[in-house]
């Protein structure tokens, strides 16, 4: 049974729209229920195109989000120098050491599993390295082609400009949106989604903002007083089920749900953590609690 929890206020431009929790928003997503005749994969595989010598938790509070929130299996893609550690971080994850920091190579091998997942995740722990950029672009304009939801985050932020977009979700906190409105050319949000009409942008701040072309939307639920690494990076994990379980859905009332229900739940496991570790709250810790505020939120 779906617990009806009370609805949430956000705003478009010029109206006033109340968004309900996402379980009872059933025209744009359903979770899928858990069922003996599904096979594993069905429901949804996520491909992270991250991870180097200098990052490597980022793609693994990605990898380890998205499982946590209900996805079976996670790929992770990465700079040869970063696969042991992300290996042996969980035996959860399957990582492919396809990329190179010093040349160009692994975008073949990568682009030939891209069919296989609902979703991709850009940009965790990828650096700046000029050769894991072009890599990651590569795969990105592919992705594209294939009409496959992709999230970008991080420094892959700065890709946006050189790819062209289907259905692309930007995840940037103040630096990266402020870096990236410059380097566009734009003056404000507002502006950056109508040059960008298939991009929408959950911008990471004390209370998360939306933006699509007609649609402004923003969080209600504060967040925690502690910041550490790698809660972005679990947001992106969460966001991608979500976008990977909405299917087709397109409709900015649709988009602007599925980014406000990735940041409530996650802002939900960020306070449950601090209540126990307070000060010392780390992102592992958030992870703990994810499972079990997805399961209050929308299978209780």
């Amino acid at each position: 049974m779906i617990n009806n929890a009370s609805s949430k206020e956000i705003y478009l431009t010029n109206v006033k729209l109340i968004i309900k929790p996402m379980a009872h928003s059933q025209n744009f997503m359903s979770i899928p229920k858990l069922d003996f005749s599904l096979r594993k994969g069905q429901q949804c595989v996520i491909g992270i195109i991250g991870g180097s010598s200098e990052y490597t938790g980022a793609p693994y509070f990605a990898a380890m989000a998205a499982l946590r929130t209900g996805a079976e299996m996670v790929h992770i893609f990465c700079d040869k120098e970063a696969a042991i550690p992300i290996k042996s971080y969980s035996p959860d994850i399957i990582v492919h050491p396809y990329f190179s920091s010093t040349k160009l190579e692994g975008i073949e091998p990568t682009t030939k599993w891209l069919t296989k997942f609902h979703c991709i995740i850009l940009g965790p722990g990828l650096s700046r390295n000029k050769f894991l950029l072009e890599s990651a672009r590569a795969v990105a304009i592919e992705t594209t082609r294939l009409n496959i939801p992709l999230i970008m985050d991080a420094d892959a932020i700065a890709l946006i400009p050189d790819i062209p977009h289907y259905r692309s979700f930007i995840t940037p906190n103040h630096n990266e949106l402020s870096r990236l409105i410059k380097a566009v050319n734009v003056i404000n949000e507002k502006e950056l989604a109508l040059r960008y009409p298939s991009c929408r942008f959950l911008i990471k701040q004390e209370f998360d903002e939306y933006f699509c072309v007609r649609s402004h939307g923003r969080q209600t639920i504060p967040g925690v007083l502690r910041r550490c690494g790698g809660l972005g990076d679990i947001l992106t994990g969460v966001l991608s089920c979500f976008v990977a379980w909405s299917g087709t859905a397109m409709d900015e009332e649709s988009e602007i749900q599925i980014m406000n229900n990735s940041s409530s739940l996650v802002r939900e496991a960020c306070k449950r953590a601090y209540e126990r570790k307070k000060r010392g709250m780390l992102a592992s810790d958030v992870l703990e609690e994810l499972t079990d505020v997805f399961y209050d939120r929308y299978e209780n």
